[in-house]
């Protein structure tokens, strides 16, 4: 997969930020788990930009939401803002009354997995893909990535992915997977991801930076991302 297909997404559990960056994200991802009222915030939302709801917390170890709950909060958002609902894989079995709700209401479910605590080996996150697919219209994994054995082993298996029949996007967790966010675009990740307003001292480095990196190797490669980031998923 080329760079120029992926998409960007701002992470936040305040809707409000998203205004700084419409002129840039493709998708914001909405942190139900650490969000204040999302209900209200949804309900308030200028169309625009389309959601991703995810029953995360903003940080690592905060609450998560039901995926019950998070399809409740979904059908109550006013048409068309949200159009995909992140399911942890762990939660994808004896889902089929919640997942038909979400698409007859057109919305595309995302199945995720992560694996903060330790890296994978590249065998069981073959697996974990293939199952996320077997649930969802997308596909999400993060892992922990310690080294640089790690890192490869998560971009080859995105890569093997990327030929399939499910889009799928990912990226490494910890300090030196922090790269992988970038780097995951060359290699069939069909999502990259970044914090509109990173904390300060995480590290992260912002959507805005995201984006002027994607845009300074896409331009080396003779790649102009702004005209195919026109279409959507």
């Amino acid at each position: 997969m080329d760079v120029d297909e992926c998409r960007l997404v701002g992470v936040t559990d305040d809707l409000a930020t998203v205004q700084a960056v419409r002129e840039l994200a493709d998708y914001v991802e909405f942190r139900l788990g650490s969000a204040e009222d999302p209900r209200a915030q949804l309900s308030n939302y200028t169309p625009g930009v389309p959601l991703i709801l995810s029953p995360r917390a903003a940080t690592e170890g905060g609450d998560t939401l039901e995926p019950d709950d998070v399809a409740s909060i979904a059908a109550a958002a006013p048409p068309g803002v949200v159009e995909i609902v992140e399911v942890p894989l762990a939660d994808a079995d004896e889902r089929g009354e919640t997942f038909e709700r979400l698409r007859s209401r057109e919305i595309q479910l995302l199945i995720s997995s992560y694996s903060n605590e330790a890296a994978p080996s590249k065998e069981e996150l073959r697996e974990t893909i293939s199952e996320c697919g077997e649930h969802g219209d997308l596909i999400k994994v993060v892992i922990l990535v310690e080294d640089e054995r790690d890192a490869l082993v998560l971009l080859e298996c995105l890569n093997d992915a990327s030929r399939g029949e499910t889009d799928i996007a990912g990226y490494g967790s910890g300090a030196a997977g922090k790269h992988t966010r970038v780097v995951s675009a060359f290699y069939g990740s069909r999502l990259a991801y970044a914090p509109i307003r990173p904390d300060t001292g995480s590290g992260d480095i912002s959507l805005k930076q995201l984006n002027d990196v994607l845009n300074t190797i896409a331009d080396a490669q003779g790649i102009s991302r702004g005209d195919e980031l026109a279409e959507s998923l």
